[in-house]
């Protein structure tokens, strides 16, 4: 089981660098090439909405997302290199599903990113793209995985 911890400005370096660790890359590949502070200043937007996720008392990863009117929106989720494989990701967006009041989710990946695997298999749906990402769409009656 998991447990979200709000995320506090001492959090800050952390976050910043597990963004580097595991967005860079990939956004690299993608054609996007962004500094440090500009990073970090993805990091800080929305930044009251992140949590540190642990599990099992070690944080393993983060997650930023927030409820509108009618959806759950996921700002970011990323865990850490040295847990990633181990179906965390699956299971970091399950845990989020059963919190929200919602039927509804959202977020954007890159289009070279792995997770698009991952989203496209939990029954993510692409409803928008750009240049660079996808814009997916989940509601629970479409899930193919059991009741969260």
């Amino acid at each position: 089981m998991f447990t979200l911890v709000k995320a506090l400005s001492s959090d800050l370096p952390f976050l910043v660098d597990l963004r580097l660790n595991t967005m860079d890359e990939h956004m690299k590949n993608q054609g996007l090439y962004l500094s440090v502070d500009e990073h970090k200043e993805r990091v800080l937007f929305q930044f009251h909405h992140f949590h540190l996720v642990k599990h099992e008392n070690v944080v393993i990863g983060a997650v930023k997302y927030e409820d509108f009117e009618s959806l759950t929106y996921i700002h970011q989720i990323q865990v850490r290199p040295e847990y990633q494989g181990r179906g965390y990701g699956r299971q970091i967006l399950e845990h989020i599903m059963r919190l929200s009041p919602f039927d509804v989710f959202e977020l954007k990946v890159l289009k070279n990113n792995p997770a698009y695997k991952l989203y496209r298999v939990l029954g993510f749906s692409v409803v928008d793209e750009d240049e660079f990402e996808y814009r997916l769409r989940l509601t629970k009656d479409s899930k193919i995985f059991g009741d969260v």
